[in-house]
């Protein structure tokens, strides 16, 4: 099949290999979006050369892309900064001539292209705290992106919250940022009974347990939370443990906490869970089985988790930091981040109150049915027209 030029979007697909992480997600359900909704829509992936997949229950063959294009040189570099860089400002453009317009679902838009980019910057974080900037080369990349961010002919963020901070700090006109809301996935709803005691058993849990599933870098706050865990654990519920769900990282870092050995320190061997990483297959009937769900983290561009919970039924004690309040309304119990004594109360109220978690649950389900893919996919066909034209 030949596509018009006036249909195709070339696609920067660097991360649609990579969906253990939050550009690949957007990546691949985007992708998937776009296809189902406008199908004279010709979406394109142009990949880097011998992309790998990694942490995927999909095969490379099985990418959700009507057609792909692989280019770049240096593959033995996919992972190095100079083969991103190389892929990112110069393979991408390269390979995309000639197409209606290019996306790039990610904070690295090109400095030149000869068609108009769209670019979505999910937040700014390396901005607003100093540990996501790493060494020199790192800030050398964040230049870079954040110079040519400003070329870009349109730039989505994910919340008003993002919306903003993309406007302070990159100096770019709020005209030109448009705020396209994410959703959760389709199979995020609330499980058969049967189901989630066949995923309960699978990790070996309790029928009840406090949940967290999300990332552990150091503003998702999860230390604070394990010092909040263990001022309410004994008087709650001794034998209900904590489930922190996800890949922990290898070694410890400035940006990466040791929280294996925090939950050695302070006693809660017995109190914590740690399952590893939980296959998106899986994550649904994890919601959906957990008492509740925690989400301690200091900035969110958007926050998926709590909302993915939600959409499972499960009530959400939250942050009220970044976009959280924004996302969540009114459906979930908030704290302030900076203090364990303040989760710690937060997670005594939720715990012990049943009829709350029941109004939470109902409250979730309702916010969490604003956000979708559908609606998602059709503002972003608008913003590719607005560029186009």
């Amino acid at each position: 099949m030949s596509y018009r030029p006036e249909q195709l979007v070339s696609l920067n697909g660097w991360f649609a290999t990579l969906p253990a992480t939050g550009s690949g997600q957007y990546t691949l359900r985007l992708a998937e979006a776009l296809q189902r909704g406008f199908p004279d829509l010709a979406l394109e992936a142009v990949l880097p050369l011998a992309a790998p997949v990694v942490r995927v229950e999909r095969r490379r063959d099985h990418l959700p892309f009507q057609r792909r294009r692989y280019t770049g040189a240096m593959p033995e570099n996919r992972l190095a900064a100079v083969g991103k860089v190389w892929f990112e400002q110069i393979a991408f453009p390269l390979a995309s001539r000639g197409a209606w317009v290019t996306h790039v679902p990610y904070f690295a838009p090109p400095w030149y292209t000869p068609t108009p980019t769209v670019v979505t910057i999910h937040d700014v974080i390396p901005l607003l705290f100093p540990a996501y900037r790493g060494s020199r080369s790192i800030e050398l990349y964040f230049w870079l992106v954040r110079h040519t961010a400003r070329r870009a002919a349109a730039i989505m963020a994910d919340s008003i919250r993002s919306q903003d901070d993309i406007v302070r700090l990159l100096g770019i006109p709020r005209n030109r940022v448009h705020v396209v809301y994410l959703a959760p996935d389709p199979g995020f709803h609330p499980q058969p009974p049967e189901v989630i005691e066949k995923v309960r058993r699978k990790y070996k849990l309790p029928p009840d347990y406090l949940l967290y599933l999300s990332g552990y870098d150091v503003r998702k706050n999860v230390p604070a939370l394990l010092q909040a865990w263990r001022m309410v654990v004994d008087e709650i519920n001794p034998r209900l443990p904590l489930v922190l769900g996800g890949q922990l990282p290898a070694q410890a870092t400035a940006l990466f906490p040791d929280i294996q050995s925090i939950v050695r320190e302070l006693h809660l061997a017995d109190h914590v869970f740690l399952p590893g990483w939980i296959p998106d297959m899986d994550r649904p009937a994890l919601f959906s089985g957990a008492t509740a769900l925690v989400f301690p983290s200091l900035y969110e561009g958007f926050g998926l988790p709590p909302l993915e919970a939600m959409a499972c039924g499960t009530p959400v004690a939250s942050s009220d930091r970044g976009s959280l309040p924004e996302i969540l309304g009114q459906a979930a119990l908030t704290f302030d981040p900076t203090g364990p004594e303040a989760i710690a109360q937060s997670l005594r109220t939720l715990l012990t109150q049943p009829n709350l978690r029941r109004h939470l649950s109902a409250a979730g389900l309702e916010q969490a049915a604003h956000f979708t893919w559908e609606k998602t996919a059709r503002q972003v066909v608008e913003v590719y027209r607005q560029c186009a034209s």
